[in-house]
Formats: C-alpha cells, sequence, structure tokens
C-alpha cells in the first residue's frame, strides 16, 4: 500500500509540473498521436479540438491519472524525455530500411538519420528536428535538394508558448483538420498559429503560412510565384457533440505578399478576396462530431466551387465538392487496445484545382487534402490495434479513381458546350482492390542518467489488385510494396 501512494504522489507530482509549464505537438514517429485518438476515443483523457497533432499535455495528463496500465510506461518513457523544465535535450536516430514495390527487380536499403534539439522554460518550448534519408535521393517524387546521394529536410522546427486553452507558435509543424477533406497535415509547413477559447463552448485556431513556390518558364525566362496558405476553424462543443466551421484561403502570385486581411483571425477569407478583386483560391468545410465513448461517428462536407447564380455560360461550372464519414469503436482488453473503423470519402473532379496554375491546392506535388487527390471515391474498413510496446494497423479498402488530376490544365467544356456533362468518376476509372498492413515496435534497451537507448522497428506493406491500370481500358495488373525500417534512437538529457 504504501509504494501505491508514493507511486500516485509521484505521478500527480509529475502532473502539476507540466501543468504550468510549456508543451511540445506530438512527434510522427512514435505513435503517440494514435494513442492519444484511442484514448480520447474511450474517454479516458476529454474530448480534445478537430485539429492535430495532438500536444504533450493531454497524454501527460493520462498517464499520470493511470499509472498502472499497459501503455503508462512506454508513452511516460518516450515524453520524460522530452517535456522536462529547463532541460535541453538532444536527439540522434540513425537507422537503415530497406523497400522494394512492384516496379522494382530487387529490395533495396537505404540509410537515414534523425538529429533534433529542444527544450522548455516556463511557458514556452523550442524546438528543431532534421530528417536525412538516402531514399529521398532516389524519389523521383521528393520534393527538394539532392547532395552526395544524400537527401533532407527540417521536420518540426518552432518556439510555441502555451497557456492553458491558448497558444501561440511560430515555425514549422504539422497540422490537420477533422478529417483531412481540407487540410491533411502529411507534410509539416512553415507558419504563424494561434489557439483561443471562448467561454465553455467555443473555440478557435487560426494560421497563416508559407508554401513552396510554383515556378514557370516564359520564352525561357524563370517566372516564380509566391505561394500561401491561410485559415482559420470555429468549433462550438457541448456533451458528446463537436460542430466546426472552416475556411482556408490558398493565394499568391509573382512578387506577391502576405496580405494584412489575411493575417486576421476572424476576417471572412473569401469575403476579402472578394472585395480586394483577388482570384485566390478558397475551401470551405463543415464537420459534425458524436463522441460518445467508446463510439465516435464524425462526418466532413467540403465545398471548393458552388455556383449560386445560372445566369452566364461560366455559371454552368460543375459543382467542386468533397465528403467524408468515419466511425470508429474502441474495444478495451486489460493489455490492448482494438479499434475497428469505417470510413467513405469521396471528391469531385476539379476540386483542389483552379484557373491558375500556383493557386492548385497542392504542397511539395502532393495534395494538401485528401491524400487520393480529387475525382474519387473510396470505402475502407479495418481496425488498429495498440499494447505495451507494438501496434499498428490493417485495412482494407475499394478505390475508384477517375482521370481527373489536381494539377490537370483548367479547361472549361461547360462553355462552349451548353449540354456538356460529366461522369463520375471521370473517364476511364481505374479500380483498386487492396490490404494495408503496418505494424510497430519500439522498446529501451539501455538507460542510465540522462542517456537513453532504444531500437525501433517498423513494417509496412500494400498490395492491391488493379482494373483499367493507369486508366487504360481492360490493362489489370497487380501492385505491392513493402518497407522494413529499424533504428537506434539515442537520447541525451542536458543540465
Amino acid at each position: 500500500m504504501h509504494d501505491i501512494k508514493v507511486k500516485f504522489f509521484l505521478s500527480i507530482l509529475l502532473f502539476v509540473t507540466i501543468a504550468f509549464c510549456g508543451d511540445l505537438t506530438l512527434m510522427p514517429d512514435h505513435f503517440l498521436n494514435e494513442l492519444a485518438e484511442d484514448l480520447e476515443l474511450r474517454g479516458i483523457i476529454p474530448a480534445q479540438p478537430g485539429y492535430r497533432p495532438y500536444s504533450t499535455t493531454e497524454l501527460i495528463q493520462a498517464v499520470s491519472e493511470n499509472p498502472d496500465v499497459f501503455y503508462t510506461p512506454r508513452t511516460k518513457r518516450i515524453l520524460n524525455r522530452i517535456v522536462v523544465s529547463d532541460r535541453a535535450w538532444f536527439m540522434w536516430t540513425p537507422g537503415v530500411w530497406y523497400g522494394s514495390d512492384w516496379e522494382k527487380d530487387k529490395t533495396t536499403g537505404y540509410g537515414r538519420m534523425k538529429i533534433g534539439i529542444g527544450g522548455i522554460h516556463k511557458d514556452f518550448s523550442l524546438i528543431g528536428i532534421y530528417r536525412l534519408d538516402s531514399g529521398w535521393y532516389y524519389d523521383p517524387e521528393y520534393f527538394g535538394g539532392r547532395w552526395e546521394r544524400v537527401s533532407g529536410k527540417s521536420d518540426q522546427v518552432y518556439l510555441r508558448w502555451r497557456k492553458g486553452n491558448y497558444s501561440v507558435q511560430l515555425g514549422r509543424d504539422y497540422l490537420s483538420y477533422a478529417l483531412g477533406m481540407c487540410l491533411s497535415g502529411k507534410k509539416p509547413i512553415e507558419k504563424v498559429q494561434a489557439t483561443f477559447r471562448f467561454g465553455k463552448y467555443f473555440r478557435t485556431h487560426w494560421f497563416i503560412g508559407q508554401l513552396d513556390e510554383y515556378v514557370d518558364y516564359v520564352d525561357e525566362e524563370k517566372i516564380i510565384y509566391e505561394r500561401y496558405l491561410a485559415g482559420h476553424r470555429i468549433e462550438i462543443s457541448s456533451g458528446p457533440f463537436l460542430f466546426a466551421f472552416n475556411e482556408l484561403m490558398l493565394f499568391g502570385g509573382v512578387g506577391r505578399k502576405i496580405e494584412f486581411y489575411y493575417l486576421l483571425p476572424l476576417y471572412t477569407l473569401h469575403g476579402e478576396q472578394l472585395n480586394h478583386r483577388w482570384d485566390d483560391n478558397t475551401l470551405w468545410s463543415v464537420d459534425l462530431r458524436f463522441l460518445m465513448p467508446p463510439l465516435s461517428l464524425w462526418g466532413e462536407i467540403m465545398v471548393d466551387d458552388f455556383q449560386i447564380d445560372r445566369e452566364t455560360t461560366a455559371d454552368r461550372e460543375p459543382m467542386e465538392f468533397g465528403f467524408a464519414f468515419q466511425t470508429d469503436y474502441g474495444l478495451t482488453f486489460k493489455n490492448f487496445f482494438l479499434t475497428p473503423n469505417l470510413r467513405f470519402e469521396l471528391v469531385t473532379n476539379r476540386t483542389y484545382n483552379q484557373q491558375h496554375s500556383w493557386n492548385r491546392f497542392l504542397y511539395e506535388n502532393k495534395s494538401l487534402g485528401s491524400e487520393v487527390g480529387n475525382d474519387f471515391h473510396k470505402f475502407s474498413v479495418g481496425t488498429k490495434f495498440f499494447s505495451r510496446n507494438f501496434g499498428g494497423k490493417v485495412n482494407f479498402f475499394h478505390l475508384e479513381k477517375g482521370e481527373g488530376r489536381i494539377d490537370d490544365e483548367w479547361i472549361t467544356p461547360w462553355i462552349e458546350d451548353p449540354s456538356w456533362t460529366e461522369s463520375f468518376p471521370s473517364g476511364t476509372i481505374e479500380i483498386k482492390n487492396g490490404t494495408e498492413i503496418s505494424f510497430f515496435w519500439d522498446k529501451n534497451i539501455y538507460s542510465h542518467k540522462n542517456f537513453s537507448f532504444d531500437i525501433d522497428l517498423r513494417f509496412d506493406t500494400k498490395i492491391s489488385s488493379v482494373r483499367n491500370a493507369e486508366h487504360h481500358k481492360d490493362k489489370t495488373r497487380t501492385e505491392w510494396e513493402f518497407k522494413i525500417d529499424i533504428g537506434i534512437e539515442s537520447m541525451i538529457l542536458g543540465l
């Protein structure tokens, strides 16, 4: 009984110490965002806002109040190294990964490394994480520089201030809204962002940031278009319900800078761009979530363009929108979380696109919203699992993808032909039925005072049967890919 009281007192002391100092957003490597979602689904932590990533504060609260459950030792092991007031930490994570896919004839190995430094002082936190990966050097879709068969990028690099429900953050980090129809947060971007809580029911998140430039050539002259992204989210929450409105604005041009009206959190972004006669690209979405542990129902409707008037030929432009619905159910066992889930997602053609190529909702050649892009519908069912030192997911999906792409040349056939119509998905439809499996395992192998070493293992594989491959009628094939990643994470806690 004495030991239990001591553990409880130390846990409460840790929580009180952390609760009144700064925090960090969760890193993507340790699957702690997924754990936080599992804890929220089971009512172990309160319902969270509909933007990610989570912060370390919520998980610290969970492990402090539940010291003897299966997920606490691993979570404390990871967080105790980085959430320590007035002590800096240094991270070095060397590793190798091996991968292959249906287009290659052999398995290839690559080196990778993550280097980071960070610390917390009172309400402020500072972090800088950088990644090197020789595999990126050979990846044709990699966006960035290449040098001596190595490529690298900054990851999470920011200065953050947090006090209770209020925060301000400047730097590079991940960000997603709701189910990711407008903003999925697959890659970090440079931005300034803030969160505010108004009373008991209202919360808002606001940000503005810079994207990669769009480069074009006219008569061999290189033209650079600056690109920016601004957005805000307003949430109303009461009991098990959360309702939110999201507005994003992608804007830019040759020599264009960040306009002041896009800097202000509660401006109607679309109205301001109309008043200033810009042709920027707006996305809106609304989402509604019902959370009654262990059940979650979440839907999001996104609109890119909707023609109200029918007075001119241009008003015949088809509606551009997207929709997603997801439900999760949390099964809890003594040493195991099992979370079955179901998701349906749909995005029409031309969504995320625009007549100005620099205003497309792309970042480093990838969609800012839905991962598939546009002109598709997808149904998936699967389950996540999480135990002491391992976890993962199994997912089965059916995807029907039309020929439309976000980076397609903008054409307007509805202007020349009043009778023009378009099927959905458009053109020859590529159909995929597949399975995705992900697994991770990590364990501490050495700890001594201010030094700690973990071994990390991850395995990912995907296999699918394809009809009308690459949108060629009756062309079939089997696509597959796998990746095995193993590394050592070393942490040094400074004075």
